[in-house]
């Protein structure tokens, strides 16, 4: 396969049938990658810490878009929470969705028109079988993942549709209007910004009719303009939110048997890198500037201390705090308020919301972690068992939340989470544990002396093929090596070994004291 002249790898071998003449090609880079699905099915399906973390790690990235307002505002993320919420509960959850083929729901429809969760794709993909088994099918597995990656998708595509606002033929954002109006006088942007909020939005002027999505014909113009850049700002903001790549960004990656095990469970790695030590440039798709949040950020803070300086000498070398005022406004106004050229304008504003951006992460970061210090004693001392399982699930959800949110400003974790061996492994280990407990098992005196050999152990004609503590105490170790083959093994652990699991993160992971 070629993908923007990029070609995919085929390592294959004929093999042929009991010495005949027919031959059998293996394709070994489609069977790695089938594999790939089995090692993310096991490691990630039923989940619940994971789905948990996952979306709540996404749901504080939509919430410090609001907070530094440059994607959209918090009035609009608010809106937009409403507007989901509300939507869940009409529709029962969904259920609606698996009795009705046909979606006139107005939210549904502007997934579907987004491709938002690829709602989309699922809505092509499906359109000639049984919504039940549609549903079965989808959320066997990843139920949980895919219901919140619903969830918060639908509030960026509904927060983005609510921040665009007509304004004389057109629609803007709050950002747009600020740049296009960079040069304008104070009274003129004023007049300007007032105009616009008294205008129409984006999602004000959508609505559905006979199973589709409709445009006021009034702004059906203006809507046409802006589409693809609203479109590209959803897909953007969301793939920031949740760590994702993009499909031709996986494509590039996984081109190769290699890349294909290294990505697995580790889609965010290439993300993550670009947007945080990658080059600011200007991004067509979205037209905003794009990338680069630490190296922009760090201009930022230098340029804040030294306008502070500027403020400190110029008022001591003068003897007049209006001097130094004066001299840390002039300076503050080159470099973070820059309106020589549109370019410079652009750039210093990035440079404030990469610094806005730094300091709100480390801010909520530090919160969560109060918070899961806070739930972590509270487990310690419940001695009611149940209550105490809820509570060290809830503590190791927090901890995983935490350490995931701080991560990009700890280098030595984040390059050692990269490096770290691929997911693949776990799985290869979990069949290495189903062949070694069947073989000890069942054919102790021929597997015994093999297996002690090759692991350096006494333990010849000792080997006990019942598991004798944790979650699984009781069960035969062939029987638990085979569940944890199986996606459910997450939920059942997470559930019955939430303490020994977040023992485990904290001590072994996050290198804490208990």
């Amino acid at each position: 396969m070629n993908l923007y002249n990029i070609r995919s790898s085929d390592i294959s071998t004929a093999i042929p049938w009991f010495g005949g003449k027919k031959l059998t090609v293996i394709h070994w880079n489609k069977l790695a990658k089938l594999f790939g699905k089995i090692v993310i099915a096991i490691n990630l399906g039923m989940n619940i810490a994971v789905a948990g973390v996952g979306f709540l790690d996404a749901y504080i990235a939509h919430i410090v878009n609001a907070i530094t307002g440059r994607k959209y505002g918090f009035a609009e993320a608010t809106k937009a929470a409403g507007i989901v919420s509300a939507h869940i509960f009409k529709n029962f959850l969904g259920a609606n969705y698996i009795a009705n083929r046909l979606s006139n729901d107005k939210l549904m429809l502007i997934c579907e028109y987004f491709n938002v969760s690829d709602q989309g794709e699922k809505k092509a993909k499906h359109s000639n079988r049984n919504r039940l088994v549609n549903a079965i099918n989808d959320n066997y597995v990843f139920g949980m993942l895919s219901g919140f990656d619903f969830l918060i998708k639908s509030q960026i595509a509904t927060s983005v549709l609510l921040s665009y606002r007509y304004y004389k033929g057109d629609f803007f954002t709050k950002e747009d209007m600020d740049i296009n109006l960079f040069k304008a006088s104070k009274e003129e942007k004023k007049q300007a910004m007032k105009e616009w909020r008294n205008g129409k939005t984006a999602y004000s002027i959508l609505s559905a009719k006979n199973n589709s999505l409709n445009v006021e014909d009034e702004y059906k113009e203006a809507f046409n303009r802006s589409e693809n850049i609203m479109r590209n700002r959803v897909i953007k903001y969301s793939e920031s939110a949740d760590g994702m790549m993009t499909p031709t960004q996986k494509a590039q990656i996984t081109t190769s048997i290699i890349g294909s095990y290294a990505m697995i469970n580790r889609q965010y790695a290439p993300l993550m890198m670009s947007e945080r030590f990658g080059s600011t440039v200007y991004d067509m798709d979205i037209q905003q500037m794009d990338g680069g949040i630490f190296r922009s950020g760090a201009k930022g803070f230098y340029y804040m201390a030294k306008t502070l300086a500027k403020f400190l000498t110029g008022s001591v070398r003068n003897m007049s705090v209006k001097k130094g005022y004066v001299d840390a406004k002039d300076y503050y106004n080159s470099k973070l308020n820059n309106k020589d050229s549109i370019k410079d304008y652009m750039e210093s504003r990035y440079i404030n919301y990469a610094t806005k951006r730094i300091i709100t992460e480390i801010a909520i970061g530090k919160t969560i972690s109060i918070f899961a210090s806070i739930i972590a004693n509270t487990s310690k001392n419940e001695t009611n068992k149940d209550k105490r399982r809820k509570l060290y699930l809830l503590a190791y959800i927090m901890h995983r939340l935490e350490w995931e949110s701080l991560t990009p400003y700890r280098a030595d974790d984040m390059f050692n989470n990269i490096k770290s061996p691929t997911a693949a492994t776990s799985v290869t280990d979990k069949m290495g544990d189903v062949t070694e407990s069947f073989m000890r098992t069942y054919f102790p005196s021929m597997s015994n002396s093999l297996y002690d050999t090759f692991q350096n152990t006494k333990t010849q004609n000792k080997y006990n093929p019942t598991v004798s503590r944790g979650e699984y105490k009781g069960w035969s170790k062939t029987n638990k090596a085979l569940f944890k083959l199986l996606p459910y093994h997450n939920f059942y652990e997470q559930v019955y070994g939430s303490e020994a699991k977040d023992r485990y993160f904290v001590n072994q992971i996050m290198k804490q004291n208990d």
